[in-house]
């Protein structure tokens, strides 16, 4: 599963939600083996880096410039002080890419691989305090370009952060073979071309446009398929280049000011067309596009509308239905918990499709919001006594979500008070053990 990066409204979502936790009370969630939620919490990571390589040919020649864009999340990223700054912190980011001959034959033998080319790309990276080196929100994203030979290559990556050498995990991208049309998303900025950059997936539940780089004077057209199972596909999108899809020539990539954009040429033999796709609608399964070209196809490559966020109770579905507990009563959670793998999934998917706030989209903001809760209250609220979903805290944030004002007192003696703040309601809690455990005193 995947995620989108927007939600509804915070008054419009927390409507929806109270309907739903205070008693007027889906996305697909797989069975796995039973695990508890904080396993599932712990291993719920963020793949550190996302890459994408495309290769282009040059025209007149028999050579290809291979563009690689990548971002990086600064959590991946070591940080170090910088003491003549009260909040100061940077790296060195120096990141070298090796294009390597791909041969059968090579990996048959184990034989060496040939080094095409190689190019280097280096950045100082500041952010503003100490909470951004630990949010998977800011990142650094960059684009590289190196021309090689025409044929089967890859992109092999070596980092170092501040002169040490750094193993970053890759989300798998495989190159694909050399080819006249080349593919990759955009995010959704009318004015700009700029890419969503992370790897050849999109966010679920977002939106993104879609780029085509077409080395022919021909058209083309493009379909979209879902791949349900090994001989179930469906159709969802189809699309033709046209007059009104072209919008120039490629003239390369920039990484000035943050973000990865395309470069548009006065003329190129590379021609741009965008296209505006609905994947709102598009479910959590992969997706293959084929571009043809008289009926023929001419390239095809695979992407997979991604949950990167995830709530990690999300993560199983026996957790997930044991994560409810705070939106059902002990006989409705009884019955949900009742029934075949399959009988489960399918009552516990009827659940959140009832209350999905956008039916039509296949993100179900409702159901998010209430597991990104959970996550939260387990983050901040837990104690050595209690997981935090199952404090006094913690419960009351999962129903009613983040307070409109927040006071902490500390009386000279006694102990500890805090104090949120709803639009028509107001918690006061005390601090009983001095490690994290409250105890509500006042509620409406």
């Amino acid at each position: 599963m995947t995620r989108k990066y927007f939600l509804l409204s915070n008054m419009k979502l927390r409507f929806f939600l109270m309907c739903a936790l205070l008693g007027l009370f889906g996305a697909t969630i797989h069975a796995q083996p039973r695990l508890s939620y904080e396993a599932l919490d712990r291993t719920n990571r963020n793949p550190a880096w996302f890459r994408q390589s495309l290769a282009v040919p040059v025209s007149g020649t028999d050579s290809l410039d291979v563009h690689t864009f990548f971002r990086i999340p600064y959590p991946s990223i070591i940080f170090k002080k910088i003491e003549s700054e009260a909040d100061g912190w940077i790296a060195d980011l120096v990141i070298t890419f090796d294009v390597m001959t791909v041969t059968p034959r090579a990996r048959r033998n184990q034989e060496p691989e040939t080094t095409l080319g190689r190019v280097v790309w280096s950045r100082d990276v500041r952010p503003e305090n100490f909470d951004q080196t630990k949010s998977t929100t800011h990142f650094v994203q960059g684009s590289v370009s190196v021309r090689i030979p025409r044929q089967m290559y890859r992109v092999v990556p070596s980092v170092q952060i501040n002169g040490v050498a750094n193993t970053i995990n890759v989300l798998p991208n495989p190159e694909p073979p050399p080819s006249d049309v080349s593919i990759f998303f955009l995010e959704t900025v009318p004015t700009e071309l700029r890419a969503l950059n992370v790897g050849s997936n999109i966010l679920f539940g977002g939106d993104a446009d879609l780029l085509l780089m077409y080395a022919s004077d021909s058209l083309a057209t493009i379909d979209i398929m879902a791949i349900n199972g090994p001989k179930d596909s469906t159709v969802v999108w189809s699309g033709a280049m046209s007059s009104e899809s072209g919008i120039g020539s490629f003239g390369g990539f920039s990484d000035a000011n943050g973000a990865v954009r395309v470069v548009l040429a006065e003329e190129g033999h590379i021609r741009l067309h965008r296209f505006i796709l609905p994947t709102k609608n598009f479910e959590n399964v992969m997706h293959r596009i084929l571009v043809k070209q008289n009926g023929r196809i001419i390239h095809q490559t695979t992407f997979m509308p991604r949950w990167f966020n995830i709530p990690s109770g999300l993560l199983n579905l026996d957790v997930a239905i044991d994560m409810m507990k705070f939106a059902l009563n002990e006989e409705a959670l009884r019955n949900m918990r009742r029934g075949s793998t399959s009988d489960r999934e399918r009552k516990f998917n009827a659940y959140w499709k009832q209350r999905d706030p956008t039916p039509e989209s296949a993100y179900n903001e409702l159901m998010a919001e209430y597991y990104t809760r959970i996550d939260y209250a387990y983050n901040t609220f837990s104690s050595p006594a209690q997981p935090g979903y199952d404090s006094i805290m913690g419960k009351t944030w999962i129903l009613y979500g983040k307070p409109v004002k927040e006071e902490r007192l500390f009386p000279p003696d006694g102990d500890a008070i805090v104090v949120w703040e709803y639009p028509t309601r107001r918690f006061i809690f005390r601090s009983t053990t001095g490690f994290g455990d409250f105890e509500l005193v006042s509620s409406p």
